[in-house]
């Protein structure tokens, strides 16, 4: 059986990052001997100090002799760690590419390291065709494999909360790429034709200034009675918020290089049947099944609002399609993607 090291930054689930690596590792570990490494450095750490990264790196190098290949579940800075401690060895690398995590780095002053450690991984699993596109952009990388993220079936169904009004439904930090703005906007523009429709932000970072760009919306438009800022809240809040909701809105814009990589958000929604609006020109476009789990639409109100107004007006329409499409996008064939890659490659039957 073949050993395999991997590199992130952690495995807690109170991180997105330690969901996506708890749910990987996991399943590694039925095709490979596995160990996991979460004692390096933060990313933003290694970004800052160089001389950490080439620690780093000779800390790795040492146990190439007992690895076959190392699998960096975080791009940037430690595919660079990666690159630096495979050299001169023929322990091949891997790297996973998260959105704006594997695609800010490459335009940045870290540019030639981010592209040349990217560049000279066995395989990049991006999370969506959106990511890969970005990153072949800028390095013309002919090693990029798309492998969609998955999420675990609904085991317990939650208890939906008993509220006197229909619930649209946004979860994610308040940040310029997520886009609240926007879905605050479109839902401006159909709150007199849904008045039994009320909209709730679950998220972190309800208190920055984007947020308050966002209140501003709410308090021009007089609807601070129907839009409700939740804040962060508990996993089993979160998911009785989904089995609440009748429609679900992630509003994604591309900022700067910061974008949604994939949107596991929609995912999320999907399985409990809630039928979910995205928007073109971010990873969205790969996360939601436009006509099938949702919509998938341009990035403005207008289009938007006329998004949310079919899917209010007739959501079961979308629910089997919603709960079908989920059920396609499970972690086990998530990591079965990456197997036969990594198998390929090991086996040198793999030429990228």
């Amino acid at each position: 059986m073949h050993r395999l090291l991997i590199l992130t930054p952690t495995l807690s689930p109170d991180t997105g990052w330690g969901q996506y690596s708890e749910a990987v590792v996991s399943r590694l570990r039925d095709y490979y001997e596995v160990d996991v490494r979460t004692d390096l450095p933060s990313p933003l750490a290694l970004q800052s100090s160089p001389v950490s990264v080439l620690r780093a790196a000779s800390s790795v190098r040492r146990a190439t002799d007992d690895v076959d290949a190392i699998f960096s579940l975080v791009a940037y800075p430690y595919s660079l760690v990666a690159y630096l401690a495979t050299r001169r060895t023929d322990v091949p690398y891997f790297v996973s590419c998260h959105g704006t995590y594997a695609v800010e780095p490459l335009h940045s002053k870290h540019r030639l390291p981010a592209r040349l450690a990217l560049s000279k991984a066995a395989a990049a699993f991006c999370v969506s065709t959106f990511t890969a596109d970005c990153i072949r952009s800028v390095t013309k990388s002919q090693n990029l494999v798309t492998v969609p993220n998955g999420v675990p079936p609904v085991n317990d169904p939650p208890t939906p909360f008993s509220l006197d009004h229909r619930v649209l439904l946004t979860v994610g930090a308040f940040k310029p790429r997520k886009g609240q703005h926007l879905s605050a906007e479109a839902f401006v523009r159909i709150a007199d034709d849904e008045p039994d429709v009320d909209y709730h932000l679950v998220g972190s970072g309800s208190d920055t200034e984007y947020a308050d760009g966002v209140r501003n919306i709410v308090r021009e438009n007089g609807l601070s009675d129907r839009i409700h800022f939740e804040g962060k809240v508990p996993d089993e809040e979160l998911e009785r918020w989904y089995a609440t909701a009748e429609a679900f809105i992630l509003t994604p814009r591309y900022v700067n290089h910061h974008f949604e990589g994939f949107g596991l958000v929609y995912l999320e929604a999907n399985r409990h049947g809630v039928p979910v609006v995205g928007t073109f020109g971010t990873g969205a476009e790969d996360a939601i099944a436009d006509g099938t789990s949702g919509r998938c639409t341009r990035p403005n109100p207008d289009a938007v609002a006329a998004a949310l107004r079919e899917l209010l007006d007739d959501d079961r329409q979308y629910s089997d399609g919603a709960q079908c499409w989920a059920a396609s996008h499970t972690w086990t064939r998530t990591v079965e993607r990456m197997v036969t890659v990594i198998d390929r490659r090991l086996t040198d039957e793999y030429k990228p």
